[in-house]
């Protein structure tokens, strides 16, 4: 009975680790640029003014994401990857949560929630990092490294160092079909921006396309209202909504749509535009993870319930019958 009992502890305890989803293998294409991480002793403390960047020659005609080695002293911080070109135009962006603590733990930070991002192989280009929440925001660097680029801290360039980092791509071969005219396809109408306190999200809305035989709508923003714009995100042709989740406290932006078919799109609609309050938080939770653990919670909890009951059922009914056998003078074994 107590081994049984033993047991049911055992996978009582072990329910939270089979609970917690492993991290899924992200599918990065082909690594494009790399420099390890040789020495957590090196480091710049990136801070939020902007000025800290890597310069890089891509080799594929596609970004799909970057990796960078960061840390963040005792409490997290948000750290805001901006993908560039020479100009200093941006061409994605991402903001992620970088876990506190103390000692600071560097680990691999992934940015890949944007849409491969067409490159000239050979060009320059940027990785800009800006610390847009928390007090400290550390972006790892190393002297070995052997690649076509420069660190930079505060805008100056850093001899003989570069920051840690990876970026992924593939190269697309195929020529771009012959884009139809924007006018053969109508541009979504009265586009809304609006900030919901509940989420800590923008909702966007606009009305559909009086174009029939639409593929979906494409979603971009931008901090400045008349340029800059980079595509946020897609929905399919019924949908006239989209939640912005990768926002930042204090910050305004703006928003347009457009109608997609195919590779081609229309003109863009209105453009919205909403101001992030003060007290934005963090990034939320993870919902699907959340609601997945509960899922093995209550699996394993209820196992383990079913299983207890059972035991002290026919300990019950064992015992009950051993007096029984005990009372009419039989033997018990």
């Amino acid at each position: 009975m107590k081994k049984l009992l033993g047991l049911v502890v055992g996978i009582l305890l072990l329910a939270p680790l089979l609970a917690t989803p492993l991290d899924s293998a992200k599918a990065n294409y082909n690594i494009d640029n790399r420099c390890n991480f040789q020495d957590d002793t090196l480091y710049e403390n990136v801070n939020g003014g902007g000025g800290y960047y890597q310069t890089f020659t891509p080799k594929e005609n596609r970004i799909t994401s970057a990796v960078l080695m960061l840390g963040a002293f005792q409490t997290d911080s948000t750290a805001t990857l901006k993908i560039m070109d020479s100009g200093s135009s941006t061409l994605a962006t991402q903001a992620i949560t970088v876990s506190g603590g103390n000692p600071v733990v560097p680990a691999p930070f992934s940015f890949d929630n944007f849409s491969p991002i067409t490159v000239t192989p050979g060009h320059v280009y940027k990785l800009a990092l800006v610390r847009s929440a928390g007090n400290t925001l550390y972006w790892y660097k190393t002297t070995t490294c052997d690649i076509s680029g420069n660190a930079y801290a505060d805008g100056a360039s850093l001899p003989a160092a570069d920051y840690v980092f990876t970026t992924y791509g593939y190269t697309e071969s195929s020529p771009a079909p012959t884009p139809t005219p924007s006018t053969q396809i109508a541009a979504p109408t009265k586009t809304a921006a609006t900030y919901q306190a509940s989420t800590k999200q923008v909702k966007l809305t606009w009305d559909k396309s009086t174009t029939t035989d639409i593929e979906g709508y494409n979603i971009y923003r931008s901090e400045d209202a008349s340029q800059s714009f980079t595509k946020l995100g897609q929905v399919g042709g019924s949908v006239t909504e989209y939640q912005d989740t990768t926002i930042i406290a204090k910050k305004t932006y703006y928003y347009y749509v457009k109608t997609y078919k195919s590779s081609n799109e229309s003109a863009q609609s209105n453009t919205a535009s909403v101001t992030i309050p003060n007290n934005l938080t963090a990034a939320t939770a993870n919902t699907t993870a959340n609601l997945t653990n509960w899922f093995f919670y209550l699996l394993f909890g209820g196992v383990a319930l079913a299983l207890i009951i059972f035991l002290i059922v026919y300990e019950l009914k064992l015992k009950k019958k051993w007096a029984e056998q005990a009372k009419n003078g039989k033997k018990l074994f």
